[in-house]
């Protein structure tokens, strides 16, 4: 079994669909592949942007593809963490960064900076 970032089920599947695994004498050996929960990442603000835009309306994230909103927030100065719901994150405080909340189905559920 192989746990992979949900966003990334999808390739994982093809890959060993393509590429089956199997044991010295030839006999298959089956791979499931399951989401792993509580995923986080990162993104850095666009370069040749020194500071978030004060007039980004980020409220309207909420309901994007987690990373169609992180590239927007980004383009806008922000530095983005995105996470699911189950993910541990540290609890400093950045007023320069946004953070995404997502659902398994990769849409933006909550955004809050900090």
């Amino acid at each position: 079994m192989f746990d992979v970032a949900g966003r990334d089920c999808a390739k994982a599947a093809a890959y060993f669909a393509e590429h089956p695994l199997a044991l010295g004498d030839r006999t298959p050996v089956p791979v499931l592949v399951k989401p792993r929960r509580g995923e986080s990442w990162a993104t850095p603000p666009a370069k040749g942007v020194s500071r978030p835009d004060d007039q980004f309306d980020y409220e309207r994230l909420v309901g994007l593809d987690v990373g169609e909103a992180a590239t927007q927030a980004s383009s806008a100065g922000w530095f983005v963490r995105a996470h699911e719901a189950e993910a541990m994150a540290t609890a400093d405080f950045n007023p320069r960064r946004l953070n995404l909340c997502y659902g398994d189905d990769q849409v933006v559920d909550s955004v809050h900076v900090g």
